[in-house]
Formats: C-alpha cells, structure tokens, sequence
C-alpha cells in the first residue's frame, strides 16, 4: 500500500510510474509497426546523395537479313524463352539496328548521261514489348538504332541528391518486366530517283538486316565524396 500511496503523493514516483507505462506500450506498438513495414517492403529509409555507375551488357535475342517490300511491312515475334542466357538477368531495354544498302535499279537502255541518280528510301524499324515501344526511321544507305525502356535512365551517370538508395534500387531492378514476348516491325518506303527517256529507274524495296538485342543493367550505388550517406 505504500506504493499506491508515494504515486498518489510523491511527484517523482508519478514521473517513473509514467515513463514505465509510456515505454511498455510503445516499444510494442514500435516493433510491430517495424516487422510490418518489413514485410510490406516499406520500411522508411533515410534520402541521401549518391553517385549510380552503370555496366553494360547486351543479349542477342534475334537477327537475319530480310527483303522488305515497299509498303508490306516485315513482321517477326520472339520470346525470350530461346535464349537461357537471359534468364535471371536485369533486362532493362530493347535494342534494334537496321543497317540497309540501296536496291535502286536503272532499266531500258540507259547510259552514264541519261541513268539519273538513286532517291533515297525511308526505312523504319518498331519494336515492342507489352506497353512499351520504340520506333525510328533512317534513309539509306546507312543504319540506324532503335530502343525501347522500362528502367529510369535518369539516374545513370549522375550525383542523384535528397533520395534513398532504395528507391533507386527499386527504379533499377525491373525483375521479370523485361521477359517475355517481342515483336519486330520493319517496312520501307521506297522511291525512286529521275532518269532521262527512255532510261527508267524502279525501287521496289530493300534488303534489310537487322539486329535485336536485350539491354542488361548492372551497376552500382555509392555515396558521392563529402555525403554522409549510408
């Protein structure tokens, strides 16, 4: 009964009471709010400034020559399923290259004065994965790139200030969102140069090759010189 009487009368054992009760019910509270945020995933993390250095690594996921009429597209699908070196990568992108000549004929009895000169074509290469897509056109001869992403770019190569590392981490690391099913579009637009009667010029098309290659990330987080990032 002497307790009961020094909480009721003495200030300092009311402060001791107190502070004893506050922490048995917020260590609790604490650790089971902490062992939730863990298994969500979404335990707080402290921002901080750091420097992403980026390796990079490509997959042939398809490639061939193809004879590409004007006006009818060239259509071909692949998955990464036929290529186990993709499996358990990082697959961040998708790179096309069309590298074309030019297919440009000069017919009907033609000579060095009334031959005429080739017109360029215009050569577009689409490729797609789910939502994502990347198209581009290039004139030839020559070759030109295409690419498709689902990382943010953005932080490679930089000093990234006021973010955590895990957010980072979560931008970089796509998982499984580069598996799967792609689809490749190439079609031409063919046009052919002047010529002087009775020499004729025709461009039905042209010869195509292409590259398809997966675009794999590895890279690393550092905190940048003077940060006290951790």
């Amino acid at each position: 009964m002497v307790l009961i009487d020094d909480i009721k009368t003495n200030r300092d054992t009311q402060i001791y009471v107190v502070s004893i009760t506050f922490f048995l019910i917020a260590f609790p509270v604490y650790f089971a709010m902490a062992s939730t945020f863990k298994e969500m995933g979404e335990l707080p993390a402290a921002s901080g400034d750091w420097t992403v250095t980026a390796e990079w690594s490509n997959i042939t996921l398809a490639n061939g020559t193809q004879d590409v009429e004007n006006d009818q597209p060239f259509i071909a699908q692949m998955n990464t399923d036929s290529v186990s070196e993709a499996k358990g990568k990082n697959v961040v992108g998708v790179m096309i290259t069309l590298t074309y000549g030019e297919d440009e004929t000069a017919t009907g009895g033609c000579t060095p004065a009334t031959d005429g000169d080739p017109a360029p074509d215009d050569i577009t290469g689409v490729i797609s994965h789910g939502e994502y897509l990347g198209n581009g056109t290039g004139q030839n001869p020559g070759e030109h790139t295409v690419m498709a992403i689902w990382y943010n770019d953005s932080y490679i190569g930089e000093n990234v200030s006021n973010i955590s590392k895990s957010t980072i981490e979560e931008s970089l690391d796509v998982g499984e969102k580069g598996m799967g099913e792609y689809t490749l579009n190439i079609s031409v637009n063919a046009n052919a140069g002047n010529a002087i009667f009775p020499c004729q010029r025709n461009d039905d098309g042209e010869t195509v090759t292409y590259l398809v290659q997966l675009m794999v990330l590895d890279y690393t987080i550092e905190a940048y010189e003077g940060s006290e990032s951790e």
